[in-house]
């Protein structure tokens, strides 16, 4: 199966024709195939490659990427101007502006992200869920 998945992935997105079928059953598993695999990719769900970060700079690179409009080297240049994941939580958007290839409107949209939605969050008078 994993050879027919690779050889779904080179035809469907590299264009390269490698498809074969040896008949009616395996041509519907080819196209049952091809429709996870196509929707995997349009919402985002193919898995990373290979294995989970190692390392303290890695794990932090990867969590600072789940943020809107950083990638790895916007990770890394946030990293190296704030020191940690929480440095670059508690930046303002002036600071955050302020790293190489960060504008205005993604530090704004990083500070959106981040920030505290409801002034009540901790409260313990305040019942949260009901079960």
């Amino acid at each position: 199966m994993r050879v027919q998945s690779a050889l779904i992935g080179l035809t469907l997105y590299l264009g390269i024709p490698l498809l074969r079928s040896q008949g009616p059953t395996e041509t519907a598993q080819l196209m049952l195939f091809a429709a996870r695999q196509g929707r995997s990719v349009a919402t985002g769900t193919v898995p990373h490659p290979g294995r989970r970060p190692r390392g303290k700079p890695r794990i932090q690179a990867r969590v600072l990427q789940g943020l809107p409009g950083v990638g790895p080297q916007r990770a890394r240049r946030l990293l190296e101007t704030f020191g940690s994941v929480e440095g670059v939580m508690q930046a303002d958007a002036e600071a955050l502006a302020g790293v190489r290839g960060i504008g205005q409107a993604t530090a704004e949209t990083i500070r959106w992200a981040v920030e505290e939605t409801s002034p009540a969050y901790g409260d313990s008078d305040r019942v949260i869920f009901h079960l």
